[in-house]
């Protein structure tokens, strides 16, 4: 819910990725919170059994399950020992951090200006869940020791009309969808992301906006003299736009080059999608900042899906036995609480939800995400929004460089550079 927030906040967040989250706090119990509304009732009991078991099995498979990928994927000649290990235990955390639910706890940052605060706060006190409203009282408390006055208002009668308007949105929406509700299942068949709408013409809308800056005329006469050009003349535009990213020089790499972003004309195509995504990968795409997003509430609904190395294992067995337990627990929260059973469930399972971005963010996403340290599972989704985007406007995406190899060993070439830039330092 924090990082939701869009504008004015920066979150930093602790990886679940590649590091262990098997100790335990000091009072005994392992990294996962307790939602208030259950503590000191019956199911209290079912839950902390549920995460448990999901933990143990977390831990439990930490040692073999290394092993296990040590011998899957041998040390290659191009690796040292110490590539080889880190490497290898990057993997074996990914791979088991499907066991992890959204309990898990961690830690995160934030810098800010005063007026997103202020919203984020507002936001945060009208959440139906208990923990999050306390997180609104704890975060206002702390900022109005340095800067009261931009934290006053959500204590206020306008700050509470905000949130009960957030709060009648939502009872608005359940209505609403009650009422026309049709559903019927869809089966995605590792169809990840399924592009749904997009802007028409984009070609002439982001040379438009490109050149607009220079013209002392009206956009829209602009609009209609680029209209008017050809298919080979509008190519070359972009050709021209394209190759300035990599100033003159084919030899420039690639991870260099997707740092000098495609021109601001870009953000006037648009293109939505839904999409599929187990939990944990949800939680890195969904950190994108500029596009439209909503999500549905976290589900087991959908299945879960794993890694291959997982699925062919004799571990398999483990998960499955982990996640019944965390489904059956989900289904009796669901009843009390449809937003306190999403605390249960493990990232493992797939989550949907929908973006609405624009080109030049699928250029950034496309060559961000796709890159060799990136998680198989969203490197798949990410590669997907680029694929349907350039089937439908192929000049606007000629120039993103999406990594298309695969990389099973996400660490790998990383883990080797890290080695190389140490050993450089030590000379």
């Amino acid at each position: 819910e924090i990082q939701a927030k869009r504008v004015g906040l920066s979150p930093l967040e602790k990886s679940s990725r590649y590091v262990s989250f098997a100790a335990k706090m000091p009072n005994g119990q392992y990294q996962y919170a307790i939602p208030g509304e259950i503590k000191g009732q019956s199911i209290e009991k079912e839950y902390r059994a549920a995460m448990d078991l999901l933990f143990d099995t977390y831990v439990n498979l930490m040692d073999p399950y290394l092993e296990y990928i040590k011998s899957k994927y041998s040390q290659g000649v191009d690796e040292t020992p110490v590539s080889f290990q880190s490497s290898r235990s990057a993997k074996r955390f990914d791979d088991i951090r499907d066991l992890l639910p959204f309990a898990t706890r961690t830690n995160l940052a934030l810098y800010g200006n005063g007026r997103a605060f202020e919203d984020l706060i507002n936001r945060m006190a009208a959440h139906p869940l208990g923990e999050i409203r306390w997180w609104a009282k704890m975060i206002c408390e702390e900022l109005e020791k340095v800067v009261p006055s931009f934290v006053r208002r959500p204590k206020t009668e306008r700050g509470a009309r905000v949130q009960i308007y957030r709060n009648n949105l939502r009872s608005l929406k359940q209505d609403i969808f009650k009422d026309i509700n049709k559903e019927t299942k869809f089966d995605f068949k590792g169809q990840w992301a399924k592009l749904l709408h997009f802007t028409p013409l984009a070609e002439d809308k982001i040379i438009s906006a490109f050149l607009s800056s220079e013209s002392q005329g009206p956009l829209e006469s602009l609009h209609k003299n680029i209209s008017k050009l050809s298919a080979k003349k509008k190519k070359e535009i972009f050709d021209e736009i394209l190759t300035a990213r990599k100033m003159g020089s084919l030899d420039i790499p690639r991870q260099e080059v997707r740092f000098r972003k495609v021109p601001r004309c870009f953000e006037n195509a648009h293109y939505t999608y839904e999409l599929w995504a187990r939990g944990g990968d949800y939680r890195d795409l969904h950190r994108h900042r500029l596009l439209t997003q909503e999500r549905q509430l976290f589900t087991t609904d959908w299945g879960f899906d794993l890694e291959p190395e997982v699925k062919q294992s004799k571990f398999f067995t483990d998960f499955e036995k982990a996640f019944a337990s965390a489904v059956k627990i989900y289904k009796r929260l669901y009843k009390l609480n449809p937003y306190l059973a999403q605390y249960v469930v493990p990232y493992g399972f797939l989550q949907h939800w929908y973006i609405t971005i624009s080109a030049r963010e699928i250029y950034w996403i496309g060559e961000l995400r796709t890159g060799p340290q990136g998680r198989p599972h969203y490197r798949k989704i990410s590669q997907q929004i680029v694929a349907q985007a350039q089937k439908i406007d192929p000049l606007v995406f000629s120039g993103v460089m999406v990594d298309w190899n695969d990389y099973t060993l996400a660490r790998r070439e990383s883990e080797k550079k890290i080695e190389q830039k140490l050993k450089e330092i030590k000379k």
